[in-house]
């Protein structure tokens, strides 16, 4: 009989979870996990995480200096199955700007 060690698997585990970033605060609020990105004249688009209830109005968006931050102002609070969704925000900012909010793919 052969015996098998899960101790690599446990280990990578370990390994995965010790390589998540730090949760990201911008003052009181977490900067929303961003999956995508898109710019266009008047508006920024991101894609994040839904539960069916989050539009436009459940973000803020804020530039201090050059420093793009993306923060959820009210938690969405339906109970479908988590999905990604692009949500289109206003943004009259112009320049080269730096993404403060995580992202991931």
């Amino acid at each position: 009989m052969k015996r098998f060690t899960l101790l690599p698997a446990v280990a990578g585990v370990f390994l995965i979870a010790a390589c998540q970033s730090p949760v990201q605060r911008a003052g009181d609020t977490q900067l929303e996990t961003l999956y995508g990105i898109g710019f266009h004249p008047g508006q920024i688009s991101v894609l994040v995480d839904s539960n069916g209830c989050t539009d436009a109005s459940s973000f803020n968006l804020q530039v201090d200096e050059h420093e793009l931050h993306i923060t959820r102002t009210s938690e969405d609070l339906c109970r479908r199955k988590t999905f990604r969704t692009w949500i289109k925000l206003p943004s009259r900012h112009t320049g080269i700007l730096t993404l403060a909010n995580p992202f991931s793919v």
